[in-house]
């Protein structure tokens, strides 16, 4: 498989599972080298059917610090705005990748570095991570996404909590909050996030994108139109390959063998 040509990004495809590793030394900062790369591989994903799902972690001991600050203090105020807006942009593109994506913390996810984060489906972050949004002490906001994807994917006490304090909290705070999913020991971090991969991917390909799209779309809706919703997205699966695979395996006593048709 041909992937796009990365530097910061390690990627490696295994059974279906596109695995994707932070890499710019030393925090994984974002530069704007390395949110064009983040882009361009958002872009890519949905243009390859092989990808059933998507495992982003990193290199190193920081998921992600946030925006590379030297390379901000370089930038003229009439460009700020246009920069955050391009960091906002690519973040959307991995909201919106149809398959699942978990993000696997393994180590400190701060300003951006969790806005990233807040873009997957599920988080696993290590024992260790801290995690938070310090912008307001900076004398700004979370600018892409940080503002609207934590009071969606908690609520806006804990939203105003997270984004009006400026404090960084520790995992097990994250996980009591909800903002991450699961808390893994820090020896067993990368053991643990396979086991989830492994968990989340032997499932059947088209319904676990079908899922995500029902999730993603209706919570915004009234209740009605997100049940119509719903039943649009089962609909398509009545008469895919696999839905009668799941059936003739759950007859035979064995293990389906999906081909995501």
């Amino acid at each position: 498989m041909q992937f796009p040509e990365l530097e910061f990004l390690k990627v490696e495809l295994y059974d279906h599972t596109l695995w994707v590793r932070l890499d710019r030394p030393p925090v994984n900062a974002l530069s704007r080298k390395m949110v064009a790369e983040l882009l361009l591989l958002a872009e890519w994903i949905p243009t390859n059917s092989e990808i059933w799902l998507v495992v982003v972690s990193n290199n190193g001991k920081v998921f992600c610090a946030g925006a590379d600050l030297k390379e901000r203090g370089t930038v003229m105020d009439a460009e700020v705005a246009t920069l955050v807006k391009s960091i906002q942009m690519a973040f959307q593109y991995w909201a919106l990748i149809p398959v699942p994506v978990i993000m696997g913390v393994n180590g400190a996810a701060i300003g951006g570095g969790l806005e990233l984060a807040l873009t997957g489906d599920l988080i696993a972050v290590s024992a260790s991570t801290r995690l938070g949004f310090p912008e307001t002490h900076l004398g700004i906001i979370p600018g892409a996404g940080g503002t609207q994807r934590m009071p969606r994917r908690t609520n806006l006490g804990t939203a105003n909590k997270w984004i009006l304090t400026a404090e960084i909290f520790p995992a097990e705070e994250a996980l009591k909050d909800g903002v991450v999913q699961y808390v893994f020991q820090d020896e067993a971090f990368e053991a643990q996030l396979m086991k989830l991969a492994a968990q989340v991917g032997k499932n059947a390909p088209i319904a676990l994108r079908q899922a995500k799209h029902a999730i993603q779309n209706g919570a915004s809706l009234d209740l009605q139109t997100a049940l119509e919703l719903e039943s649009t997205d089962y609909e398509v699966l009545i008469p895919t390959h696999d839905r009668m695979e799941a059936l003739e395996a759950f007859k035979a006593k064995r293990s389906p063998k999906w081909t995501g048709k």
